[in-house]
């Protein structure tokens, strides 16, 4: 059962978004409310073509023929989300981990993992150990009551790996985001090649107020918030080039020219 229905957010309006914040491609991820049916983000995929790839969420059944349709479709990783959830076993997590690895690496999909930072903290061990590439969605969910100099060396060590990437995303999602420019300053700074970049449009918010049913407001995230962020965490051309073309390019699959 969904916790909020969000808005309509069309192609068109996604593309405005693009071209205000210059981006000329964009990677769809299919949201919680939507359960396993991923149909919207495969229309989205078929209308954008060659610029757009595409996160589906699947149940364990699904088979590896529907996996190459997707992967043809565009898609090219799989999002395990137990943060929406509360799902904080973290053997569980390592189980989903451990399943989804062995399902989607052979294609050379990523894993997005969208879970609460202690369990990112249990399971970091099993992670390391496991083949193919994951992302760690919204900073990680990294506590933001403590400032990036007091870090615990975790979420280096990962990025430095190479093939496991915090994304920098929706800062607003997380406890107080006055501290992201510092997070993202210190993994950028020592860690550029495993980190990534997310505008988290269309900025989905779980209104309290508001029946789940109901369609929620979009949180009101201005053009210039979004591109003063970028600015503030990749300081220079060449960090935004490993951030904002090459990591990407070689996670998801694009030339990175």
């Amino acid at each position: 059962m969904r916790h909020y229905t969000p808005h309509q957010a069309s192609v068109q309006a996604l593309r405005q978004h693009l071209q205000a914040i210059g981006m000329q491609r964009v990677v769809l991820v299919q949201p919680s409310v939507y359960g396993f049916d991923n149909q919207c983000l495969l229309d989205a995929l078929a209308e954008l073509g060659d610029s757009a790839r595409g996160v589906a969420v699947a149940p364990r059944e699904v088979s590896e023929a529907q996996l190459k349709v997707w992967h043809a479709a565009g898609v090219r990783a799989i999002r395990v989300n137990l943060q929406s959830s509360g799902n904080e076993d973290v053997a569980s997590a390592c189980n989903e981990l451990s399943y989804w690895s062995e399902r989607v690496c052979h294609l050379g999909w990523s894993i997005q993992l969208y879970m609460a930072y202690p369990v990112l903290q249990a399971v970091s061990t099993h992670l390391s150990r496991l083949p193919g590439s994951f992302v760690l969605d919204h900073f990680a969910m990294v506590p933001f009551s403590a400032t990036a100099s007091q870090d615990d060396g975790l979420l280096l060590r990962l990025a430095e790996s190479g093939r496991i990437f915090v994304k920098l995303s929706a800062p607003y999602r997380l406890a107080d985001a006055q501290w992201a420019r510092a997070w993202a300053r210190h993994l950028v700074s020592h860690a550029p090649q495993g980190v990534l970049w997310g505008s988290d449009w269309p900025h989905t918010a779980r209104d309290a107020g508001v029946p789940a049913l109901e369609p929620s407001p979009f949180r009101m995230v201005p053009t210039q918030t979004i591109q003063q962020d970028i600015g503030r965490w990749l300081m220079d051309g060449d960090e935004q080039q490993q951030v904002l073309v090459k990591n990407p390019a070689r996670l998801f699959g694009w030339a990175s020219d």
